[in-house]
């Protein structure tokens, strides 16, 4: 389903990143550093049409171990949308920030939460702080993992 129209989609993507994190305090306080390339196609059931769009995303996070494995931090992230599948024409950019969350429950399983406000951005040819026609203005993210 197309997440404006509610429309029936035909569409694949996907996104690759490199990310990289160091203890800057040993075993109190993290960095990280990732960037994300994502690309995505799809297509219209009713009429037909294609829309390709591509995204390059920078985050910067630190992070502070207030007791074994429960870490709280922040994250800042720069996100720049285009259209095509190669970065081709650019569609917008926005600036979130926000608090992480993120606990060890065993050596084995994790799980980490965050949430991001988008506090400035712009769209191609729109008026106005943010850059609503792109990305959202919140963004929620839980991620579990589990080692094997």
């Amino acid at each position: 389903m197309d997440e404006l129209t509610g429309q029936g989609v035909s569409g694949y993507g996907t996104r690759i990143g490199l990310l990289a994190d160091r203890e800057i305090v040993p075993g109190k306080l993290i960095g990280a550093i990732n960037v994300e390339y994502g690309f995505a196609t799809a297509r219209q059931l009713a009429s037909g049409a294609v829309e390709r769009g591509s995204g390059l995303e920078v985050s910067g996070a630190l992070a502070y171990q207030v007791q074994p494995g429960l870490f709280f931090g922040g994250e800042v992230r720069y996100a720049r949308a285009y259209e095509g599948l190669r970065l081709e024409r650019l569609s917008g950019e926005a600036v979130y920030l926000g608090p992480t969350i993120y606990h060890a429950f065993s050596d084995r399983t994790w799980a980490s939460l965050a949430w991001s406000y988008q506090v400035s951005g712009r769209a191609v040819g729109e008026l106005g702080p943010r850059d609503l026609a792109n990305f959202e203005r919140h963004q929620f993210r839980l991620r579990i993992g589990y080692s094997f």
